[in-house]
């Protein structure tokens, strides 16, 4: 499960977790539910071997400021509450897998599952706002 964290929580997660901790910063953009739906798949097969969370959107510039986040998406990955490796741009599945060491065999079909939920999605609210 992806947990949304504000800059509190997510301080709070990094002084008491133990395990490794993949941190997605996501501007709300056209790009947004697609890196949601890769987070999720990565928690997924992470399992309990990591913490996988978004910062939460609306307290974007703080998370930037202070992790010194240049541009969004940004992916971080924490263990024992420092930072461990950052990847910048738009992931996919297998760039956060590696960072969190998880085998892909573990989401197989699940991404693309979801994958085609969002593009119905889309069409069924092509009338409307995609939010």
């Amino acid at each position: 499960m992806v947990t949304v964290v504000t800059p509190e929580q997510f301080a709070d997660l990094l002084q008491m977790e133990t395990r490794p901790v993949l941190a997605g910063c996501l501007q709300r953009d056209s790009g947004f539910m697609e890196q949601c739906m890769i987070l999720q798949a990565v928690a997924t097969a992470a399992g309990k071997d990591a913490q996988i969370c978004l910062l939460d959107p609306d307290w974007l510039n703080e998370f930037c400021k202070k992790y010194s986040i240049s541009g969004t998406p940004s992916f971080l990955l924490f263990e024992k509450g420092n930072e461990q490796g950052r990847f910048l741009g738009k992931a996919e599945l297998h760039n956060l897998l590696r960072m969190v060491r998880v085998k892909e065999s573990k989401v197989e079909g699940f991404y693309d599952r979801q994958r085609r939920n969002l593009r119905l999605d889309m069409e069924l609210s092509s009338a409307g706002s995609w939010v």
